[in-house]
């Protein structure tokens, strides 16, 4: 397994747009397969927040979380949230994927990837969900 970004496999934005509609779509006024992904867009980019990490299996995503300046408008003293996580489900019962993010050592190679990656984006710094 490995990491990147969605802002470097911009491909994957329609099926991670699916996996958060199915996900919370419900909970979200309005929402469509379109406006997630539209949402999506503030998120493809790699040297400010938000930003997408992809959990890559196989060259295929199977997780995804945001790093993001504010998560919810209630919290607004509340900074450098990390939303939006999901995990594919499982094909099979011994793939062991949807335990990485216990494994704190996972994320080493992500944070330390760049010292850019907690400012915000002084567009989207106010975005509040997906």
């Amino acid at each position: 397994m490995e990491f990147c970004f969605l802002a470097e496999r911009p491909e994957f934005k329609a099926l991670i747009a699916h996996w958060y509609l199915e996900q919370w779509g419900a909970i979200v006024p309005d929402a469509s397969l379109s406006s997630f992904e539209d949402k999506l867009t503030e998120y493809l980019q790699t040297d400010a927040i938000p930003l997408i990490v992809l959990l890559m299996q196989d060259n295929a995503p199977i997780g995804a979380a945001q790093l993001r300046f504010h998560e919810m408008t209630i919290y607004p003293d509340k900074t450098h949230w990390l939303g939006g996580v999901y995990v594919a489900p499982m094909q099979e019962a011994t793939k062991p994927h949807r335990h990485w993010y216990k494994k704190s050592s996972s994320l080493q190679p992500l944070l330390a990837s760049g010292n850019c990656i907690c400012k915000p984006n002084s567009k989207t710094a106010g975005s509040t969900h997906v």
